[in-house]
């Protein structure tokens, strides 16, 4: 017996791939017995399954490796900038951020492209002609982001300059599905 009375190695540790034991006493038998099955003849050990990239790679179907893209996140609050950066990262982007009191055209002109501005619709330069025409001549393409609350007057102001615009909160998949395709072309 170890912890609290539980068998086994602990819920999220693996033995080895011959480990008899089941594991369903924790409530996570499942799910402890889906990474061991993943994991079944390599002798791996981890405590987590494979990221679908990972994954992808180790069966032998490896995509071109790709520069990854900037993505400056121009927001009102840095918290929300913060939590858009942490599920660009996880999409394979790389966040860059706007210095404090720098101006969005500026920020556009300090990061290089390839570039994708996820832009906050509250801000003024999401109603700013100037701003999308220095954004297209650095060559960079524009993402509208909106609070719930403001999403209709936000999703006129994308869909008349046709731009993609997201509601927060977003989920992971659907923000990468959208940059992917911004990204793409």
């Amino acid at each position: 017996m170890s912890r609290a009375g539980i068998r086994g190695p602990g819920p999220w540790t693996c033995g080895s791939a011959g480990d008899s034991q089941s594991g369903v006493a924790d409530g996570l038998g499942r799910r402890r017995a889906e990474v061991k099955n993943l994991f079944r003849g390599s002798q791996t050990f981890s405590a987590y399954p494979l990221h679908p990239r990972a994954d992808r790679q180790r069966r032998g179907i490896v995509a071109r490796r790709r520069e990854r893209t900037k993505v400056l996140i121009l927001a009102r609050e840095t918290v929300i900038a913060a939590l858009i950066g942490m599920l660009l990262e996880l999409e394979d982007y790389q966040p860059v951020y706007a210095e404090p009191d720098e101006r969005p055209e500026d920020a556009i002109r300090r990061v290089q492209p390839p570039l994708i501005v996820m832009l906050d619709g509250e801000i003024d330069a999401a109603t700013s002609d100037l701003f999308y025409a220095r954004a297209a001549a650095a060559g960079a393409s524009v993402v509208l982001f909106s609070e719930p609350l403001a999403a209709d007057e936000i999703r006129a102001v994308a869909r008349d300059r046709r731009l993609p615009c997201v509601v927060m909160p977003v989920d992971r998949a659907t923000l990468g599905r959208v940059l992917d395709v911004v990204a793409s072309g």
